[in-house]
């Protein structure tokens, strides 16, 4: 894990979990900010967000839309 890492965006991304952006808030000490996208609300809940904000006080939780044909991981 990135113990420097301060923000991550994962907005026009796929194939992310819930669990696996946990164990980055858990591990990555310094996170300020994560960028998801509006279609990632079906794998992030709100009380995910919650968790995260707990875990990280101050964390920014960021909802982006992604432009249609704009993926990286596709």
């Amino acid at each position: 894990v990135c113990k420097n890492l301060q923000h991550l965006d994962l907005h026009c991304c796929n194939g992310y979990s819930e669990r696996g952006v946990m164990e980055l808030v858990r591990g990555c000490i310094k996170l300020q900010n994560i960028v998801i996208s509006e279609n990632s609300r079906r794998v992030v809940t709100p009380l995910a967000g919650l968790i995260w904000e707990h875990l990280r006080p101050g964390l920014e939780i960021s909802v982006e839309p992604c432009e249609l044909g704009y993926d990286i991981l596709s």
